[in-house]
């Protein structure tokens, strides 16, 4: 029996509740009681929200309806003017029901590092309902929450939708460790594998035609999660990219790399060698933004004496914000 915590984070600004009703986010939903028998059926709850005292809503969340039909979610807040905002509009959704866990995961459609988490407590016949959104971009961070106090509705008022008929081994999801930790465990939709992937490596996972999944991996005490979105075609192939967050106020070493540029006809060729075990390279930000580089979004693993080459377009590489799992450090060339 899980216990709820009497704190609570709450929107400090309008735009904060604007967010919570409108932005598509993912919400998962966690059952205090008996999750496994309560996953097995079929529930409807009304929710009043906790009123708001950090500050005053134009048109403030009256009533929220919380149910689950054959595996299809339904979560529809309603205004004071009347207006509706149902989440299976706003989000992608993907229902992620297991044994411990009553769950639908989504992103937000146009931002879609923003998530939130919704949890269901029961205690007889009251239930409460709490929506958490969280920014999931570095340094990860807690945006507020709602609370919804419930109780049971009538089964006859629920809104049935009709199920999309899902193939299982549709595509396939590579999981790329891009941090110099061994990924131990890998999880999709709920079914977590036993996995060996080195620093550098790669495994290839099947996934099914839903358009979203959730997946997580871990490495000891190191946990990655993400949510897997599509724009109406599943994925035939899908890449996932794990690199270690660092606290972005660590300093890199000064001895840990060694970095030489050499000219080339219209750009720039960046060289970069580890002097530590294993590091990882997860951003560089050139000329303080006004120089691109092939890198762009990925990540790169180096052992002790290894070198990746880089080619950096630009006519002259003055500055280099090098981001690692070990710091950020910042470079500088004269010449």
């Amino acid at each position: 029996m899980r216990c709820l915590s009497s704190s609570r984070t709450r929107f400090t600004n309008s735009a904060g509740a604007f967010l919570l009703r409108l932005a598509p986010v993912t919400i998962a939903l966690s059952f205090a009681f008996d999750s496994a028998s309560m996953a097995a059926q079929n529930f409807d709850l009304r929710c009043t929200p906790e009123p708001y005292t950090s500050y005053p809503a134009r048109d403030p969340i009256v009533e929220t309806h919380v149910s689950l039909y054959n595996g299809v979610w339904n979560i529809i807040h309603i205004a004071k003017s009347g207006a509706t905002y149902d989440r299976s509009t706003q989000y992608h959704i993907l229902n992620a029901v297991s044994s411990n866990e009553t769950l639908w995961v989504g992103t937000l459609l146009n931002q879609p590092w923003f998530t939130m988490h919704g949890e269901v407590f029961g205690d007889g016949d009251r239930f409460t309902y709490v929506e958490t959104i969280f920014d999931t971009r570095p340094p990860f961070k807690k945006v507020g929450s709602t609370t919804h106090y419930c109780v049971a509705r009538d089964k006859s008022s629920l809104i049935i939708k009709s199920a999309v008929p899902i193939f299982e081994n549709f595509g396939t999801a590579v999981v790329k460790n891009n941090s110099c930790s061994t990924v131990d465990s890998v999880s999709i939709d709920g079914k977590t594998v036993d996995a060996n992937i080195g620093p550098g490596k790669s495994a290839e996972y099947p996934i099914n035609s839903n358009c979203n999944h959730l997946m997580r991996a871990s490495s000891g005490e190191i946990k990655w999660n993400n949510a897997i979105t599509c724009d109406g075609s599943p994925y035939v192939n899908y890449q996932w990219n794990l690199v270690t967050q660092n606290n972005s106020s660590d300093e890199l070493p000064v001895d840990s790399i060694i970095a030489e540029t050499y000219p080339a006809d219209g750009y720039v060729n960046l060289s970069i060698t580890s002097k530590m075990d294993c590091i990882s390279i997860d951003r560089l930000v050139a000329n303080r933004g006004n120089c691109s580089n092939a890198l762009g979004n990925n990540s790169a693993i180096l052992k002790f004496g290894q070198t990746i080459k880089i080619p950096m377009f630009c006519d002259r590489l003055l500055e280099l914000k090098i981001s690692t799992d070990h710091g950020v450090g910042t470079l500088t060339w004269d010449r």
